[in-house]
This record gives structure tokens, sequence and C-alpha cells, in this order.
């Protein structure tokens, strides 16, 4: 189907029976009924509309066409393309293709300069300018509040339930929010549950300790997820701090915006986000497995680890080495706390035994 795509002339109508073919996979996947969250859909999977898309692969394909060796079948069939009525339409798809009209190699008869790298280049910043003119659209808030960053967004991809990534999906999509008059369940007013009353509502500034001059908190965090388990100690004492509590507090906006959804009370916020917790900071024994190969930054053991975590070898290594340094703090702390607890025993029993001297002797 794209190679149809890539050597197709098409039309306004085309491109509309396309996308809205796309839109339709679209909401089957994620349940909506209408085409309001496309935008952000698009951006959080990294996934092109179609008229992009079209432009990327005959950008591709004209790219193809000057590096074909003589005897292929379109530098072969190119002679007699040129003599007939195919030539507008080739001629069209060159001029009118924007990826290629940015690399201005077309009027100055270089074609065979342009590489591979060239073209990565153009094609990635014509989709950051794609998205640059989405997000200066009307009603393009929320996409304004997601990741500024091409790819997919880690709300897709990190480990956590089910419930926890829908509810990620949710927020993002504006989905939470519920803009009807209804009872807020929280304060117990009749009002809109719109995102500013559901914030100031749950005090979502204090709870997550943001400031309040950051008009989104939540989104705030979410745009501040790792790609990577974080090497630095101070970073995953934050991440194990505030991605169980950003996890209650969309439980929480959820649970007043659908309280039909609910039956039995909110479970604590500790019951939350385990799975992340546990990406963030591998267990000690897998540390210690990793620590009996740190001379060998290249078997396969090690190889197996990493790619279980998403790290090169010698980040793994790098970060077993930081845990093991991490936990042997924490048992010297452990070992000196029992000591003192254990030196508290000997005092109190020995007060003892001289109390009960004592009380015999009397």
């Amino acid at each position: 189907m794209e190679y149809g795509l890539a050597i197709a002339k098409l039309n306004r109508d085309d491109y509309n029976t396309l996308q809205e073919t796309q839109n339709t996979c679209l909401r089957k996947i994620y349940g909506t009924k209408t085409n309001h969250s496309m935008a952000i859909i698009h951006h959080l999977t990294n996934l092109e509309f179609m008229v992009d898309r079209v432009t990327t692969l005959q950008a591709k394909f004209i790219f193809r066409s000057y590096n074909m060796p003589d005897d292929a079948l379109f530098p072969t069939l190119l002679p007699h393309v040129r003599q007939t009525k195919g030539l507008r339409s080739w001629t069209s798809v060159i001029r009118k293709n924007k990826i290629w009209q940015s690399l201005d190699t077309t009027t100055q008869l270089d074609h065979h300069t342009v590489t591979n790298s060239n073209l990565k280049t153009a094609i990635k910043q014509h989709i950051k300018n794609t998205h640059i003119q989405h997000c200066q659209r009307k009603n393009s808030k929320l996409l304004n509040q997601c990741r500024q960053q091409l790819g997919i967004d880690p709300i897709l991809w990190l480990p956590m339930t089910s419930t926890e990534r829908n509810l990620c999906v949710y927020y993002r999509l504006g989905w939470i929010t519920n803009h009807q008059q209804q009872p807020c369940s929280n304060c117990h007013q009749t009002t809109r549950l719109s995102k500013q009353h559901l914030l100031s509502c749950h005090r979502v500034h204090r709870f997550l300790s943001i400031s309040n001059n950051i008009s989104d908190p939540i989104s705030f965090i979410l745009n501040r997820l790792p790609k990577t388990p974080p090497t630095s100690q101070q970073k995953r004492v934050y991440w194990k701090i505030i991605w169980p509590k950003l996890c209650y507090i969309l439980h929480q906006l959820h649970r007043t915006c659908r309280p039909d959804y609910y039956t039995a009370p909110s479970p604590p916020k500790n019951q939350f986000g385990h799975l992340l917790l546990k990406w963030i900071e591998p267990p000690l024994q897998t540390a210690k497995a990793i620590m009996k190969h740190y001379r060998k930054p290249n078997s396969e053991e090690v190889r197996k680890a990493a790619d279980s975590f998403r790290l090169s070898p010698k980040d793994l290594l790098r970060q077993a080495k930081d845990n093991e340094q991490y936990y042997c703090q924490q048992f010297d702390r452990v070992d000196k706390l029992c000591e003192s607890l254990r030196a508290k025993v000997k005092e109190l029993e020995t007060t003892l035994t001289k109390k009960r001297l004592n009380h015999r002797h009397f």
C-alpha cells in the first residue's frame, strides 16, 4: 500500500478518504467516537497524518530514483515517460514535494549529492514544522501540554499496570475531566468538573510539591518521565516519591469525575507505581549478579540484562556499581542501628538484673 502511495498522484478527496480510514482505526484502538483528540493521538504515538506520510514516501522514492542502477525498471521507463503525458505528473511530484524542495538541490542539477542523512534530516524537520503548525491552531491547548520532542510518548511503553497507563492516556487526551454540571464528591459543590476545578479542589500543586506558577503540574511531571532508568541516586529517589503520588492523584481525579465506575474504596498511594519503580531501580540480586561480571562488559549475561533494562552494558554496570554502593551504605546503617539496639538491650538487662538483686536483698 505504501509503495502505491509513493507513486500515485492523489487529489484532495483521496487524502480525505485515507485520513478518515486512519482515524477510524485509531478510534477503534482508543475507544473514542469522535476525532477531537486525533492530533494528540498522532503525537503520542509518533504517527504521521496521511498527507505527511505520502509526502515522506514520495520524497524517499524521489531519492531512490536518482540512485537506482541504469538497468532498473524505473530508469528504463523514465525516457518513455518523459516523451508522454507522464512528464507532467512526475515533474509535479518533484516540484510539489515539500521535503525534497527543502533540500534545495532540484534547481542546481546536483541530485546525486543528496545523502541518506540529508533526507532523514529534512524529513524530521518537516515533521517538526507540521507539529508546530498543529500546536498553533485553535483548541490545541492539550497538544501544547504534551512533550514537544518527537517520538513515542513514554507513557505508552514504560512498565506500569493497565489502569495506570489508561489514566495517563486519559489525562493526556482530556478524558478524565467532565464539563457537565454535576456534584463534586471532593468539595460537594455542583459545578463543571473542568481541569482547573479538579487541580484546585484536590490541591494537586501542594500534593505534588510543585510551584503554583506551573499551570498543569501533572503534565509537567509526565513530560519529565525518563526514557532510560536514571543513573543518579537523586533522580531515582525523586521518582520513587513522585510517581506513586502521581498515579494516586490521577486515580482520585478520575474517581471524582466518574464515580459510577468505582464501587470499592480507593487503595492507599503506596500501592501504585510498583512496576515503574522496579524498572527505575533493579533489585539487589540483579546488581550483585551484574557486578560479578564487571570485568567483562561484553559478557552474554550483561548484554541480556542491559537489553531488559534498555541500557548499554557500560551504563548498566555503572548503575550496578552505584546500586551496590547505595545498598552497602544502607546495610552499614542497619548494622550500626542493630549494634546500638543491642547495646541498649544489654543496658536494660543489666538494669533489670540490678533491680532484681536489690529487690531480693530487701
